[in-house]
């Protein structure tokens, strides 16, 4: 009889005792929201009179994923300091901080004609470094004694990569990028 008793008991129990942890849950709830949005607001300014800077405190080498690719048809080429501008300031509204831009590797792809051989695409490439080198010798830099680049390589192209009698380009950049920043209020003077 007793058994019955107590199942009937926890049946019929009551569950406005739950309430109070609800009350509890959603009290918790409020205060991590206010603790997150005091966070954001730890760098505003509490006088008026003063401003916050955001400062690089490190910097690190950055990698652009996405390459300057162009082709050039014979002749052309002497102007790839200006597409090489071009591009770096299309990079700039991409990322943050985008300084110290450099190629770090190049790859130049010199056609040759049916019949000829992937050498005879190596010179046309290697000529057309001569160009780029005359319009950017910064990112170009000089041949060695055995017409060689440390960070170029030149690729003989049957015309998948370049145009007949042409150079497509392909060139991977570095840059300075921050990855640190501090904080730092100064106060701001007015003249009366």
């Amino acid at each position: 009889m007793a058994k019955r008793y107590l199942a009937r008991n926890r049946a019929s129990e009551d569950v406005t005792g739950l309430a109070g942890w609800l009350f509890t849950d959603l009290l918790l709830g409020l205060v991590m929201v206010f603790i997150s949005a005091v966070a954001f607001v730890a760098y505003k300014n509490a006088d008026a009179g003063s401003t916050v800077a955001k400062n690089c405190a490190e910097r690190t080498s950055a990698f652009v994923e996405v390459p300057f690719s162009k082709t050039f048809e014979k002749g052309e080429g002497s102007d790839i300091n200006k597409l090489i501008e071009k591009y770096v300031e299309d990079q700039k509204k991409i990322f943050e901080t985008f300084e110290k831009p450099k190629v770090a590797v190049g790859i130049i792809y010199g056609s040759y004609l049916e019949g000829g051989s992937a050498n005879d695409g190596v010179k046309t490439a290697k000529s057309f470094y001569d160009r780029f080198r005359e319009s950017d010798p910064d990112n170009f830099p000089a041949f060695s004694k055995d017409r060689k680049v440390p960070n170029m390589r030149f690729i003989g192209s049957a015309g998948e990569y370049a145009p007949k009698d042409g150079a497509g380009v392909e060139l991977f950049f570095v840059y300075d990028a921050c990855s640190k920043y501090e904080y730092k209020t100064t106060p701001t003077t007015t003249t009366p």
